[in-house]
């Protein structure tokens, strides 16, 4: 006999929190991520290969955390995911940088 299952339910707030999507990029100044402080809770960063930012960069996130926001980095590549593990992920981490694992940036948001 099928048993249906009842449906899982989850209840959503009456507003859902905008947040920004970023491309990481060697170029980025310390300063690039200023203008979503205070503005959003939280960023996706999307980093080049498997999660690797420059060091100017990391600075820039390292700011932004510092300003209680969140920061979930994903990347930007076809396979693979951004996992601790990997050199300067774990750096990222360490300071409060939330991998996203093989997640899309737009799964994330």
């Amino acid at each position: 006999m099928n048993n249906p299952k009842k449906a899982c339910v989850i209840p959503l707030p009456d507003k859902l929190e905008s947040v920004p999507i970023v491309y990481a990029f060697p170029g980025a100044t310390r300063n690039y991520l200023d203008g979503f402080i205070d503005k959003f809770k939280g960023i996706i960063v999307v980093s080049y290969g498997s999660g690797n930012v420059s060091e100017e960069m990391y600075y820039a996130i390292k700011n932004v955390i510092a300003c209680e926001m969140k920061v979930v980095l994903v990347a930007h590549c076809n396979y693979g995911g951004v996992f601790s593990e990997h050199g300067s992920n774990q750096s990222l981490q360490d300071i409060g940088v939330i991998m996203a694992h093989d997640l899309t940036p737009f799964q994330v948001s």
